[in-house]
């Protein structure tokens, strides 16, 4: 099955994109009740926050207890978010997140945080462990050059 996802907005900050995704479903074996969605995402361009970043080619794999995400990366010129790995319950499986000179004020206006004020750029790795399960973790080894809190140094 191929499916896209269009969307677009009509307000100051642009956010507009286009994903296109080839899907395949099967089950696991036989005898699993249970379907498994083998999603494959051809590239493309979004705009968030009026900055245009690819989306490279990448690998989704969506079964009844995890999803496996393989090589998503999303870059704009240096900087880019790599992400690979596990989404699921158990303590053994985990999602490693990639940064490299991500603008950390960008992210913060893209989920609208803004309780305090932070600026630089993030490049480093963060480690999500048990994601989906009752007892998630979260680990980050970051390093923020042109860090300031709150306008101060």
């Amino acid at each position: 099955m191929n499916a896209r996802c269009s969307w677009g907005n009509d307000a100051v900050s642009t956010y507009a994109g286009k994903l296109e995704t080839n899907v395949t479903f099967s089950r696991a074996n036989k005898r699993s009740p249970h379907l498994q969605a083998d999603i494959r995402l051809v590239p493309s361009q979004i705009i968030l926050n009026d900055t245009v970043w690819q989306v490279q080619e990448t690998s989704i794999l969506v079964d009844s207890g995890y999803i496996d995400i393989r090589d998503l990366l999303v870059e704009n010129n240096e900087q880019f978010l790599r992400v690979n790995g596990r989404l699921a319950t158990a303590p053994t499986d985990s999602l490693e997140v990639e940064l490299n000179n991500v603008n950390v004020k960008y992210i913060l206006d893209l989920v609208n945080f803004h309780a305090v004020e932070f600026t630089g750029e993030a490049t480093g790795k963060a480690y999500v462990i048990g994601a989906l399960g009752k007892e998630m973790q979260a680990n980050t080894k970051l390093q923020i050059n042109n860090f300031h809190f709150n306008r101060g140094l």
